[in-house]
C-alpha cells in the first residue's frame, strides 16, 4: 500500500513538471554606446536588455535614462520629438537581421503613449531606415507596400523601461533553438545602441512555470508520508 501511494505521488509529480510550459530567462550581454549625443543635458542612455521565450511569446525589456527623459516629453514643446522617439527592434537569426519589431502609436492624441500594439515582420531592405544622427547605425523599420505582419503583440513605456510582448512564427523558435538569437535597439536618431545575443543552450536552462510546482508536489510527498506513518 505505501508503495502504491509514493508511486502514485511521483507519476503524478513527473506529469505536472512535464507538461508545464518551459521558460528560458538570462541576461543579455550587450553593447551600449557611452558617446551618446545628448545636446540638452536631459540623459539618453540605455543601460541594458533582458530576454524571455516562455513558449512561443519573446519578452524584451530595455533599460536605461532615455526611457525616463522619453516619457516626460511633451510633444507640443519639442519640435524635434521625431528624432529621440523609439525605434524598432530589429531581430536576428540565421546570422542576419531577418526581423524587425514596431512599436505603433509610440505618440498618441498629443502626449507619449504608455502602451501600444506591436507589429513583427520580415525585413525588406529597402525599408530599413539610419540613425537621423548617427546615418551608420539602423534604428528603425518601415513596413513596405502590402507587407503584412507576422505576428502581433504589445509594448509598454514606464519610467526606467520598454518591455515588449510578442509571439514568433515556428520558423524563428527552431532558429533560435538552433542558433540564438541577435537583438539591436536604439532610437531614431541612433545613438545609445544595446545589441545582444539570446541562446537556449547559455545559462538559462529551461525551468518549469509556475514555481508553485514544486511546492506542491513538495506537499503531495508530504501528504503521502503522514498516509504511510498513520497505516502503521
Amino acid at each position: 500500500m505505501n508503495k502504491r501511494i509514493y508511486s502514485i505521488t511521483l507519476f503524478v509529480f513527473s506529469i505536472l513538471i512535464l507538461a508545464a510550459p518551459k521558460v528560458y530567462s538570462a541576461p543579455v550581454y550587450f553593447d551600449a554606446n557611452p558617446d551618446v549625443y545628448d545636446p540638452d543635458n536631459q540623459g539618453y542612455a540605455i543601460s541594458g536588455m533582458s530576454v524571455e521565450v516562455a513558449g512561443s511569446n519573446l519578452i524584451v525589456t530595455i533599460d536605461g535614462q532615455y526611457f525616463q527623459t522619453w516619457s516626460s516629453y511633451d510633444p507640443s514643446s519639442l519640435t524635434a520629438l521625431p528624432i529621440f522617439s523609439p525605434g524598432s527592434l530589429f531581430l536576428g537569426v540565421d546570422g542576419s537581421w531577418g526581423y524587425a519589431v514596431t512599436f505603433d502609436g509610440v505618440v498618441s492624441n498629443g502626449a507619449v503613449a504608455k502602451f501600444g500594439d506591436a507589429s513583427l515582420y520580415s525585413v525588406d531592405s529597402n525599408g530599413i531606415n539610419y540613425g537621423l544622427l548617427i546615418n551608420e547605425q539602423m534604428a528603425w523599420y518601415t513596413p513596405q507596400n502590402g507587407q503584412s505582419t507576422l505576428e502581433d503583440g504589445t509594448w509598454a513605456l514606464d519610467a526606467t523601461s520598454l518591455t515588449v510582448w510578442i509571439d514568433l512564427p515556428d520558423e524563428m523558435l527552431d532558429s533560435i533553438g538552433k542558433n540564438g538569437l541577435s537583438l539591436s535597439w536604439t532610437m531614431k536618431c541612433g545613438n545609445a545602441v544595446v545589441e545582444g545575443l539570446y541562446s537556449p543552450d547559455g545559462p538559462n536552462t529551461p525551468v518549469p512555470e509556475p514555481a508553485t510546482l514544486l511546492l506542491f508536489g513538495t506537499g503531495l510527498l508530504a501528504l503521502a508520508g503522514v498516509v504511510r506513518r498513520r497505516s502503521r
